[in-house]
């Protein structure tokens, strides 16, 4: 068969490339090395070209098509989790959370006011202790509810 000797530019053009990207191919074994002063073999660099192609895109698709599996099941897991109650909405959890924290605040803020007459004329350290013990945890245990 007769070889068809083309510059680096013209192979480029041939394979709608650029030559740094024929470079690139060359230096990875992809396309055959140029013969003799930078001239290359016209159809065995396209052959090679064409049959990296064809490697390259089943891979792709292959990966595509295993990518899009993957995210299908996770989607549905996702789904199932959600309607069997183990996941929550974020907005949920924050909602529930705020309240709970304006619970907690609310609770702590009335201690002071529940307990300043009680404490006052109290001199046993022992029974006040005992006492804001007591409302902490009758506090705690209303916030559990």
């Amino acid at each position: 068969m007769k070889q068809y000797l083309v510059p680096r530019s013209e192979l480029a053009f041939a394979l709608s490339l650029s030559e740094t990207r024929v470079a690139e191919l060359v230096k990875s074994g992809v396309l055959p090395k140029p013969i003799g002063r930078g001239k290359f073999d016209l159809v065995a660099s396209t052959r090679a070209y064409l049959q990296y192609s064809r490697n390259h895109t089943k891979g792709t698709l292959a990966e595509e098509k295993t990518r899009l599996t993957k995210a299908k099941a996770d989607r549905e897991e996702l789904n199932l989790a959600v309607r069997s109650k183990e996941l929550i909405e974020v907005a949920t959890v924050e909602k529930v959370t705020f309240e709970k924290g304006r619970q907690i605040r609310d609770s702590l803020q009335s201690l002071a006011d529940r307990l300043a007459g009680i404490l006052a004329p109290e001199t046993d350290q022992a029974k006040v202790h005992a006492t804001l013990t007591k409302e902490i945890h009758q506090a705690l245990e209303a916030l559990t509810s």
